[in-house]
């Protein structure tokens, strides 16, 4: 059987605390999406009787919007948990790299890489805001 110095085991540690953030990280925007639906889903009037849109399948153009808003909204969140995870990931490998000139180079390229991509995401919520503004004004997106 193979011993364990204290230094494999720190890492298993390290390992195992960065994977258990990292399926938190993906599974609170579903339990989001699922509790808040990711379908408009409002209480109508359909033909004389109150219904839901779900039930009924009146919806309208706005809904289809109302959907790519509530996706892009979702694929946002999690892209910025992303990038934050790969900030704590570079900046704990830059920690314990322990001079390691390889190992502090991989972490330099890690959290170089979360900064590009905080920024494509936030340029990203940017653009995205500005063509809703533009094409249904009144900030549309954060009426949905």
């Amino acid at each position: 059987m193979k011993q364990l110095n204290s230094k494999t085991v720190i890492q298993h540690v390290i390992s195992f605390v960065f994977l258990s953030l990292f399926l938190l990280v993906m599974v609170l925007p579903i339990i989001q999406v699922q509790a808040q639906g990711i379908i408009p889903n409002e209480n109508i009037t359909f033909e004389g009787e109150a219904t839901t849109k779900k039930d009924s399948g009146a919806y309208e153009l706005s809904d289809f919007t109302a959907l790519l808003i509530n996706v892009a909204k979702w694929i946002l969140g999690i892209s910025g948990s992303l990038a934050l995870l790969a900030f704590i990931m570079g900046g704990v490998m830059f920690l314990i790299s322990a001079g390691s000139r390889e190992k502090i180079d991989q972490a330099k390229k890690m959290l170089s890489g979360a900064v590009i991509g905080l920024a494509i995401v936030f340029f990203s919520y940017t653009i995205i805001n500005f063509i809703l503004n533009t094409i249904f004004g009144d900030a549309a997106w954060n009426k949905i």
